[in-house]
């Protein structure tokens, strides 16, 4: 595989079926696969130039490793889902109903205020920094206080 890192040709002939057909088995599409394998040899370049970066495995389970975990993190920004933690201390009988059936309850019952910034942040993936901006806060740390303050409201719903 070493004679792959000098020719990309060969490295996309090799390395890239076995990308597109994770990706494709995992809810993804053939476009989906070449930026995954793109973003994967650009994420590959950028750390080889890096000082004391060695290469401990092959080339392709480098790119591999890779290009599953840019695919990973795609996925999760399509799910667009609050994450578990936000809801680790939920009473038990609450666990048992599925969380989608539950959340619009709870969003109804915190303020207006809290419903915008949840949506911003957990729905449309808005960057913490441009949401600051658009509300007109300080800076990072008040937006961190704002979404604090807010899943402490939707904790307290979700426990009503």
């Amino acid at each position: 595989m070493e004679a792959t890192a000098q020719h990309p040709d060969i490295l996309y002939q090799h390395l890239f079926p076995k990308i597109a057909a994770h990706v494709q088995r995992n809810s993804g599409d053939i476009d989906d696969a070449r930026d995954v394998f793109q973003e994967a040899l650009l994420v590959w370049l950028k750390k080889r130039e890096e000082p004391g970066f060695v290469l401990t495995s092959t080339l392709e389970t480098y790119l591999f490793a890779i290009a599953r975990n840019c695919w990973l993190n795609k996925l999760k920004e399509r799910q667009k889902i609050i994450p578990c933690e936000a809801f680790a201390d939920m009473p038990e009988e609450t666990q048992a109903t599925p969380l989608r059936e539950q959340l619009p309850r709870w969003l109804r019952s915190i303020t207006q205020h809290c419903r915008q910034i949840i949506r911003s942040i957990y729905f449309l993936q808005e960057p913490m920094e441009k949401l600051a901006v658009r509300m007109g806060w300080k800076n990072r740390h008040t937006a961190d206080n704002q979404k604090y303050k807010c899943l402490q409201q939707l904790r307290k719903a979700s426990r009503q």
